[in-house]
Formats: C-alpha cells, structure tokens, sequence
C-alpha cells in the first residue's frame, strides 16, 4: 500500500470517527421534527417544535413526565413517544403516520445524550416554556409591512405575494371581481443567518423591480422579552426601461414594535421612510400657487404602520388580519420633504392611506393568507403611501383581492 494510500484511509477513518458537536445534531433533529412532527407541534397546543430542540429541556410532557432529561435518553420521555412500546402511554409519534426510521431515533437518543447535564441546584423546569416561545405574527410579513417574526438559525423560506386587478363592478366591469385583469406579483427568498438576523431578496413584475432587504430583531418577546422590537433595510433597484420609470435606486428602512397579548392577539407599530417613492417618469407638481410644473421628484414618504391579528380557534392556527399605512406629512407648502400624491399630484384626490383586511391560517411550515386592499403593490418602497389611494367604496369595489404564501425549511 502507498503512503498515499494510507494518508488517505486515515483520512477518511478520522472523518468518520470524528465526533458530532451537539449544535450540529441539534440542527439534524430540528430537522427531523420540522419534517414529521411541527405540522400539529407549532405552539398553538402549547408544545413548539419549530424552534430549537434545546427548548425543550426542563419542559414536562402532557402526563408531567420531562420531554427532554439532558444526558439520559432513557429517562426523555420524548424517545419513548416516538420508539413506542407497551409502557407508553396514550399513542406513539407521529400520530397516524409510520414511526420515525430506526437512523432518525438513534439521532434523537444520541443528541439527548451529548447534552450537558443539568447542575443539581438548576431547577427541573429551568427550560423554555412552549407557548413563550410562539412568535408575535405568525409570518414574518403581514400583508405588505413586515413583521418583528423571524425565521430562525439556518431557515430557508420561499414566499409567493399576488395581487389580482381591481375588483371593480361585477356585473358591469367584466373583470370577474379581479380575476380577469392583470396581476401584480413578487417571488422572494429569505434565510435566518442566526435567531433574529435575516436576510432576503425578491422580486416584482411591478417596474421589474428587484429588492435586498435585512431584518434584525434584537428583541424578541418569544425569548421571554415583554415586546419585540426590530429593524428592517432595503435597497431596490427599477430595471424597467427609463422611458417609463424614475428613481430607478432607491431604499427603504422600518422600525417595529409588536407584543403578543393574552397569547391570542398580536399588534405591531411600525413607524418607515421609504426613498424617492414616485416612479413617474414626468411627474406634475402643484405649487404654492396653484399651477402644475413637471419635474423629478426626489422625495421620499415617511409613514407610520399598524398591523394586527387575532388568533381563532382552540389551535390559535387562524387569525383574522388587519393592516394600515398612512403618510406623515411634514406640513410645508410647497415641495414639502416627503411625497404626499393626494395633496400633489391630486390636490382634489383622498389621503386615506391604504388598508387591507384578511384571513390567515398556519399550518406547520406553511402560511396562507387571504385579502382585500386597497393598493395592489407589493415592494417596499411601492407599498409605501403617498395618499393616493381612494375610498375603496366610491365607487363600490375600489380594492383588490390578493393572497400570500409562504413555506419553510430547514438548511
């Protein structure tokens, strides 16, 4: 045999052998629970497994025994759920489904027992309650605005956001209550680099316009904070011909504030500034004096943001949802600082700001929601209001329908 040879067996002998730090196999049983036990386990029963494995330790099962006894596997009544036997009580893991492969309990029985034990002065329940650990929005956006819900260390979600055409008059406009006419939609990608960091990058078939965005939230109500608090920043770039757009750069940043109350109705506070929000190529500006002048408008629109949903259900899994922007103006007379379109372009047009209402439903990894708005824009700096958005019922049906989707993994 060649030195080579050998170099190269013990090598791979050594890999092999090599020994598994317990973050890396927590990641492999997060694993395993997101793909057969978190579609009924999301915290709406009080139990969580979408979060990290090591927030069960110290949590006691429905018949008081410890879910998770670090260093002891046989003591976890977590492995007897889902190894069975004739001592369980109440049904075997995963309910209804094939039990876990003999690979997927050993992992569970080895993570359990490459844990540190608990210090004989750590109290039993020293562990995460399940139901402190549920987020305050069920998705990390609410309609338009986003939310203070992250995704989680090594998360990868794929969210799809449409708008149909303008409801209009169903039985005059033909428009099938918005399903016959165009669409807006964004396809986005997001990944939680760490627990409260994440990033994400989508785009939009409105002005073809891409975004970059972060979110951090430092404050997390679910990691036993009284609110969430967190910050959101965009850049977003135009690629439709110049003929038909301005302010092709731009950015955006948000600041959030939400709590969960009464673990069934969540509220957030968002105060943003969008940069150089109007797109038009040629815009026309009301002076002080009445007249209209073209220019580029280099404003931007600074806005304040609610959202709020209220959980139903004894699962808490559906929510009705509601969402409103409206601009802050700054009060001067002419070419005020920030975009204001009912005041400008429209001197005689509304400043409702925009609103949208829904339903919503969480299921595992899943998230679905439904909705009727007011503008049908998506992106950030799109969505955010200039006070050109009219009373969605003069004329009746001046509003959108739309959905959001979304789906998680982990990576």
């Amino acid at each position: 045999m060649s030195l080579a040879s050998l170099v190269f067996g013990v090598g791979l002998a050594t890999a092999a052998t090599a020994p598994v730090s317990t973050d890396d196999q927590g990641a492999v049983v997060r694993r395993i629970f997101e793909d057969n036990c978190a579609l009924c386990h999301d915290g709406s029963e009080g139990l969580n497994l979408e979060v990290a494995p090591a927030t069960l330790v110290g949590v006691r099962g429905a018949a008081g025994e410890p879910l998770v006894v670090p260093g002891d596997p046989q003591g976890s009544y977590l492995l007897h759920k889902i190894q069975g036997g004739p001592d369980l009580e109440g049904d075997a893991m995963p309910l209804g489904e094939p039990p876990l492969s003999a690979e997927d309990q050993r992992a569970v029985r080895v993570w359990i027992a490459g844990l540190e034990p608990l210090d004989a002065a750590t109290p039993e329940d020293a562990g995460s309650d399940p139901a402190s650990s549920r987020p305050v929005f069920g998705g990390t956006h609410q309609h338009g605005l986003h939310t203070t819900t992250t995704l989680g260390r090594r998360m990868f979600e794929f969210r799809v956001h449409h708008r149909f055409a303008r409801w209009g008059r169903p039985f005059v406009d033909r428009t099938y209550f918005g399903l016959a006419g165009g669409a807006v939609m964004s396809l986005a990608v997001s990944y939680g680099i760490i627990d409260g960091l994440d990033i994400m990058a989508r785009w939009t078939n409105e002005r073809l316009a891409h975004e970059l965005g972060v979110k951090w939230v430092p404050v997390r109500q679910s990691a036993g904070q009284p609110v969430s608090f967190g910050l959101y920043a965009s850049g977003e770039v135009l690629v439709e011909r110049e003929e038909n757009s301005a302010n092709r750069y731009t950015g955006n940043v948000q600041a959030m504030l939400s709590r969960l109350w009464f673990d069934r109705w969540a509220t957030q506070l968002t105060i943003g500034f969008s940069a150089l929000t109007n797109h038009a190529p040629a815009p026309l500006l009301t002076r002080s004096d009445g007249a209209l002048v073209a220019a580029r408008d280099k404003r931007g629109t600074l806005y304040m943001g609610l959202a709020s949903t209220v959980l139903l259900g004894a699962r808490r899994r559906h929510g009705i949802d509601l969402e409103y922007m409206v601009p802050i103006p700054d009060g001067a007379d002419d070419f005020n600082v920030f975009y204001y379109a009912g005041g400008d372009a429209d001197p005689a047009g509304t400043a409702y700001g925009t609103f949208s209402l829904g339903w919503s439903v969480k299921a595992g990894l899943h998230f679905f929601q439904v909705l009727a708005s007011t503008t049908r824009s998506i992106h950030t700096n799109f969505l955010a209001p200039g006070g050109g958005a009219g009373n969605p019922f003069v004329p009746i049906g001046n509003f959108y329908l739309g959905f959001n989707l979304s789906r998680k993994w982990s990576l």
